[in-house]
């Protein structure tokens, strides 16, 4: 592994490597954007809140990090007025308003964090924001960086989320930059205290040529890097990306994982892919509760997509409580639903949001060794069958894959 270049930890890596593997005029375009409204928010005290949106491995902290480095920048005589506190994602899980609250403390200043430990009336949240508000007049603004925004206001609740937009209002010196894998209730609800609060940035997939440019900037294998340009490993590199697509992350993953014999073969690199999101998918996987986890995996069991009264029966569950997970899993960002074209409109069909999570399974449990009966099990799903059409053509390709061997 590469730690100058890491697949899942942007912020563990200097600014100036990682605008040495950024990629994409759009993505370029959506960094100035947001130090813009940074550089605003320091020169004219707005706070033009901003919520990133993307699939995971897209690119969100990449984008927040380099925003941060290039508002910096722009202002280097007031750069030291500009501080930053990142949470969320894997460093912190606030679970409450409180909690939030004193985790910005921690990060920020030691001396006000274990000022706001010293036991006081339950309850006490003027003392913590006084202690936030403390360490936020100290900056021209204040910048809370909050990764996988979604889960923390669910984590906080309406109450935290309220208590939080108020005191964001009242302090004046706090900008908000968060993140998330998709837009959610509690910004996109006008019953919410956060609804129509955040300019929305949406990152979008890397072309065909950017991630076979993403490849050539972040492999060590000099190899590699002069065969990329060879017409036959760019045809191949062309069915391997209308399988994973252009996330930046796997194209990341595969940089530190194929040679050039790799490189020949799509379905080699697409193997040396998923056991590279080996363990990021396991702990996701893990962290579910049992029946959402079995849900999971029975819509990769069960592709291209299911209805509610199918997946309940399949796993005992009542309906009922197949929607309540399904919704929950929805919400996260898991599944997505949809209706049938042609058929009863009042029935839900959900799939799985990220291709690459059922290819996993499948890759795990086995199922992908025998591409060619993946490939005639799906051509018999009806083609008015939600995401039919998409899946078929993937395991046509990989049962193609399977025939180089």
């Amino acid at each position: 592994m590469n730690p100058q270049n890491p697949a899942f930890s942007a912020f563990a890596v200097a600014p100036e490597q990682l605008q040495k593997t950024t990629v994409g005029r759009d993505h370029g375009i959506i960094v100035e954007r947001i130090a813009g409204r940074i550089h605003q928010a320091i020169t004219t005290g707005a706070r033009p809140h901003t919520l990133v949106i993307g699939p995971y491995g897209s690119g969100k902290s990449h984008t927040l990090q380099l925003a941060l480095e290039q508002a910096a920048k722009s202002l280097p005589e007031t750069a030291k007025e500009m501080q930053a506190v990142r949470l969320g994602n894997d460093n912190s899980a606030p679970g409450s308003y409180a909690n939030l609250l004193l985790e910005i403390t921690r990060f920020s200043e030691s001396s006000l964090y274990h000022h706001c430990l010293i036991p006081g009336p339950p309850g006490d949240i003027s003392r913590l924001e006084a202690s936030v508000s403390q360490i936020s007049k100290k900056s021209g603004v204040f910048i809370l960086l909050l990764e996988d925004i979604d889960s923390l206001f669910h984590n906080i609740g309406a109450e935290g989320q309220a208590a939080l937009r108020g005191f964001v209002e009242t302090d004046r010196s706090i900008l908000i930059l968060g993140s998330a894998a998709a837009l959610f209730e509690e910004v996109t609800d006008r019953e919410h205290a956060w609804y129509g609060s955040f300019d929305v940035e949406r990152i979008p997939e890397l072309t065909l040529e950017e991630s076979q440019e993403l490849l050539m900037k972040t492999t060590k294998n000099k190899e590699v890097r002069a065969r990329l340009t060879e017409q036959p490993f760019i045809k191949e590199l062309e069915v391997l990306h209308k399988i994973i697509g252009g996330i930046p992350r796997y194209w990341n993953i595969l940089s530190k994982a194929v040679d050039v014999d790799t490189l020949k073969s799509p379905k080699a690199c697409l193997e040396a892919l998923l056991d590279g999101l080996a363990p990021h998918y396991q702990s996701r996987l893990m962290s579910l509760a049992p029946s959402e986890r079995r849900l999971v995996i029975d819509l990769a069991r069960t592709p291209p997509s299911a209805t509610v009264s199918s997946l309940a029966f399949g796993n005992l569950m009542l309906p009922s409580a197949a929607a309540s997970s399904l919704g929950r899993l929805a919400r996260a960002g898991w599944v997505a639903s949809t209706k049938s074209p042609h058929g009863d409109r009042r029935e839900s069909w959900y799939y799985l949001k990220d291709p690459l999570l059922m290819l996993y399974i499948w890759w795990q449990t086995g199922s992908l060794r025998d591409a060619e009966h993946l490939a005639r099990m799906m051509a018999k799903v009806p083609e008015d069958r939600p995401q039919a059409e998409k899946w078929i053509e993937i395991t046509r390709q990989i049962a193609g894959f399977q025939n180089e061997s």
